[in-house]
């Protein structure tokens, strides 16, 4: 079990989903709840997909969340492009969360890794040579 709060990883992604939050809450309209309710929800699934990862009693499972959580991130990136072309969030918003994205993902990807890393040298055991005999 890993403390969540104590990775930078999911602080830096708890302070996408805060951010994007703000900036939908001044942002409202009708062409706007679609995308609203599917930023939001990617918004919070990368910090919430750490937080529950790390609950996991297996690297394996943590992992797999760390993986959820980086596609959540890139959906994020995707969203507020997506948002600013349709004139449904400002340009400088859409950059703030496409850098708080980006920053997520960079820090997840060697957590990821390490993780990964980290739990195949668990399951392998070294091997003890054949006595010849």
């Amino acid at each position: 079990m890993h403390p969540f709060e104590k990775l930078t990883a999911w602080q830096k992604a708890h302070e996408l989903a805060v951010i994007t939050l703000r900036t939908l809450r001044q942002n409202s309209g009708p062409d706007h709840d679609v995308l609203a309710h599917q930023l939001r929800r990617a918004a919070i699934s990368v910090p919430t997909n750490i937080a529950e990862g790390s609950g996991r009693p297996s690297g394996a499972q943590f992992a797999a969340f760390l993986g959820i959580a980086l596609a959540s991130a890139r959906e994020v990136a995707y969203l507020a492009r997506l948002g600013a072309d349709l004139e449904l969030i400002g340009t400088s918003d859409r950059a703030q969360i496409e850098a708080r994205s980006d920053q997520v993902c960079r820090l997840l990807v060697p957590l990821l890794r390490h993780v990964r890393e980290k739990g195949t040298r668990k399951r392998s055991k070294p091997r003890v040579p054949e006595s010849t005999g």
